[in-house]
């Protein structure tokens, strides 16, 4: 049902009235902000958002049960608290919520709240260096070690963005250096998982390549983000991707001017909602 929204909107609403008539269990704080998500999906910031803060405050009925309890507030704060609140003011929730899930052996939960963490940590503007490259390479061995290799390439990935921004290179807009090749790894990947990765990647090179005045990377890339919606769950991933993709666009004055006209539109949206991002 997850890839019907139509339907699975449907059934949340009926969730949602047999829960007042018959009383509420554990995981339907979760299901109640996978409602807010669809919202927030459809562009309804403020609808969204406050089904997020709802969900939060439901949540703290069940908050001895450690798993359910970070598992859904890391998922409230990557995709609906981060569309009002600022980055830096999450991030340390994020990462207790990383280490709960840890602690308790949910890993992939574990990996995803690690993910969105690192991901405020970097849209927050905190230091760059050789610590936070140390940090990476702690959670991408960890994928590595309980088998969650596609959680441990873009933990790589993150890891060769923050090279990049802080080292001098002959090439700061590619990826190939000793962090993360990405010629290589989207080699060794079927094409549905190199398409995701090439999202990913895109959205971290197109800001390199803004950065440093890489005029053709900017357009290569603007060539591949441009194909993939202008939506997206996570808003750590989604907020960066669509801001650099609007600068670029506007910057060498990109063939398709909807791409840029769109990206401006998500910000103006979030700027009227009162957006601290």
């Amino acid at each position: 049902f997850q890839w019907n929204e139509r339907l699975l909107t449907v059934l949340l609403k009926r969730l949602i009235r047999r829960v007042i008539d018959d009383g509420m269990g554990k995981e339907f704080p979760c299901t109640f902000a996978i409602l807010g998500v669809l919202m927030q999906k459809k562009g309804k910031v403020q609808a969204s958002t406050e089904i997020g803060n709802v969900t939060l405050l439901l949540l703290e009925k069940f908050k001895s049960d450690k798993i359910i309890y970070a598992r859904t507030k890391m998922i409230v704060i990557a995709t609906l608290g981060f569309q009002l609140q600022s980055f830096r003011s999450q991030a340390d929730a994020l990462l207790h919520c990383h280490k709960d899930l840890k602690f308790v052996g949910s890993i992939e939960n574990a990996m995803g709240a690690a993910l969105v963490y690192f991901g405020s940590y970097l849209s927050a503007g905190f230091p760059l260096g050789p610590l936070l490259e140390s940090k990476l390479q702690i959670v991408e061995e960890f994928g590595y070690r309980y088998d969650k290799r596609s959680f441990a390439v873009l933990f790589k990935m993150l890891r060769q963005f923050a090279i990049n921004l802080r080292q001098r290179s002959d090439n700061p807009s590619e990826f190939n250096g000793d962090a993360y090749n990405e010629e290589d790894t989207l080699n060794g990947m079927n094409e549905q998982k190199s398409k995701m990765m090439l999202r990913d990647s895109g959205a971290y090179r197109i800001q390199l390549a803004f950065i440093f005045g890489d005029r053709e990377c900017m357009t290569s890339m603007l060539d591949i983000l441009s194909t993939y919606p202008y939506t997206f769950h996570d808003v750590t991933r989604l907020h960066p991707r669509l801001c650099f993709m609007g600068l670029s666009a506007f910057a060498v004055k990109y063939k398709n001017k909807e791409v840029g006209e769109k990206c401006l539109e998500y910000f103006q949206k979030l700027t009227k909602a009162g957006s601290l991002n």
